[in-house]
């Protein structure tokens, strides 16, 4: 069950994997018409560019939903 409604239906999520393993997530969510508020974190695949890449998807996403 979602612990957060209102963020699903507006915002984005994503997950990358790495050799079929989970090496990271990032959130997206509209603050005003503008502005969106990004969060990802990479546990595990430092060096690997992971982090640049999911990073560089949350702010074309960003752009791509009106966001500055």
């Amino acid at each position: 069950m979602p612990t957060n409604p209102p963020l699903l239906s507006r915002g984005a999520y994503f997950i990358a994997f790495l050799d079929n393993q989970l090496v990271g997530c990032g959130a997206l969510r509209p603050l005003d018409e503008i502005t969106a508020e990004v969060m990802y974190d990479v546990c595990s695949a430092r060096r690997t560019n992971v982090g640049r890449a999911l990073l560089a998807h949350l702010e074309r996403t960003a752009a791509d939903l009106g966001s500055k």
